[in-house]
């Protein structure tokens, strides 16, 4: 995984928001405000969060990614799914 960091992976997954969605055409492309208070616009491909998230759908509702984590037990990587729920 060599690859340069995107600036929304700097951050922690839990300190990251969904706050809004912008529709271009036939793509969709999801809001993500930091803590400090700067929003960055994201689509299907990109990366936020330390673990190596990469976005794999976005909804009205949600922004889905793919995250790879170690396993506490096996010291394998391990592909988890998570998701950022859009903010009132």
């Amino acid at each position: 995984l060599s690859m340069p960091k995107q600036p929304l992976e700097s951050y922690p997954l839990e300190n990251l928001n969904y706050v809004g969605l912008l529709s271009k055409a036939k793509s969709k492309f999801a809001l993500i405000k930091t803590p400090d208070n700067t929003v960055h616009q994201v689509e299907v491909g990109n990366y936020l969060g330390a673990n190596f998230g990469m976005v794999t759908a976005i909804t009205d509702t949600e922004v889905s990614l793919k995250e790879i984590i170690q396993d506490d037990l096996s010291g394998d990587w391990v592909e988890r799914i998570s998701s950022l729920s859009l903010q009132e």
